[in-house]
């Protein structure tokens, strides 16, 4: 008799369960901005990036340092609470330095994501200034970040 009213417990438990009651980890919901290198050359090909170091501030008192060896793309977050983000772009070349600033500029705005997640923050009319050392030219692929399934600014260095 336990036996089949913990079946029965289990049964409406697993049937009451609703998918967005649960919040995948790893989802949380706030897109990054993805960002992929160009030859400036023939911005059609991908270029391998050697030695990058990317600083930002992520909040007004903490800076995020990242470190790539080698990649065509890169994944940085923006902030949620201001209309921009500053990140320098600091390629080693051969032990010489070159920096180039780089401004993103967007709206963001809280759209209610799921019940177990809350709400997560989308970053509308995306556009970025630069200072134009190393890095050519910027175009903006996707002037709103809402997913992490495309790139949203092609590099062409």
């Amino acid at each position: 008799m336990i036996t089949k009213k913990y079946l029965l417990l289990m049964f409406i438990l697993i049937v009451g369960c609703e998918p967005d009651d649960i919040c995948i980890e790893g989802n949380n919901g706030t897109s990054e901005l993805i960002i992929i290198f160009h030859d400036i050359d023939n911005i059609d090909n991908r270029k391998e990036i050697q030695n990058l170091s990317v600083v930002g501030s992520v909040n007004q008192n903490d800076f995020e340092s990242l470190s790539f060896t080698a990649s065509d793309s890169i994944t940085l977050p923006l902030r949620k609470f201001s209309s921009s983000t500053n990140y320098r772009f600091i390629l080693n070349d051969d032990n010489n330095l070159i920096v180039d600033e780089l401004t993103f500029f967007y709206t963001p705005k809280d759209i209610f994501f799921n019940r177990a997640c809350g709400f997560k923050t989308i970053f509308e009319e995306l556009n970025v200034s630069n200072s134009n050392n190393w890095i050519k030219n910027i175009i903006v692929l996707n002037n709103t970040l809402s997913s992490d399934n495309n790139a949203h600014i092609k590099i062409l260095h």
